[in-house]
């Protein structure tokens, strides 16, 4: 197995590059260059309508190459929910045999505490985040922090609780 020095796992949130998420993206690339990453994982299958061919995790793997990265980008278009984007980078580090002293995730700014709780609950360690502030609407915030955040932590201990999201996003 292979030890790696920093891992950075970049959480996708659509592909649409907003100011704020072109900020989000900005400030991933910055951790991976300041943590000298050998590994990162971008995450998202989110593509838009079903004819789109690009998903989160490809668009963020092509931005951070057109902005110089260079190192390994292993992309996961599979990450419907946080916790499904989590735990398929705990796959993709235990399948690539890689074990990293350091993991970083990048996460929106209101998506922190579930991001901790469920790094720390797949990764038994604690990961450190780095975050940007995508979601501007108060309601929108509100939302994520108080009740998303409560119901994707018990989705770690009630997997119907994350089928359930699963389903209703696929449905979307």
């Amino acid at each position: 197995m292979t030890t790696i020095n920093c891992l950075v796992i970049v959480l996708g949130y659509g592909y649409n590059l907003t100011q704020n998420y072109k900020r989000y993206l900005d400030m991933a690339q910055q951790t991976i260059r300041k943590n000298h990453a050998e590994v990162v994982i971008t995450t998202g299958s989110y593509k838009g309508n079903k004819l789109d061919f690009t998903d989160e995790a490809a668009f963020i793997c092509d931005f951070l190459h057109s902005h110089g990265v260079n190192a390994q980008i292993i992309t996961d278009p599979n990450g419907i929910t946080t916790l499904q984007s989590i735990k398929d980078a705990k796959k993709i580090l235990d399948q690539g045999m890689f074990r990293a002293k350091k993991i970083i995730i990048c996460c929106e700014k209101n998506r922190c505490l579930k991001v901790r709780v469920l790094g720390f609950l797949e990764f038994k360690k604690i990961v450190e985040l780095k975050s940007s502030e995508l979601i501007k609407n108060r309601r929108d915030r509100w939302y994520e922090k108080y009740w998303n955040t409560p119901r994707d932590i018990l989705g770690y201990f009630l997997p119907f609780l994350e089928k359930r999201k699963i389903q209703q996003r696929k449905q979307k």
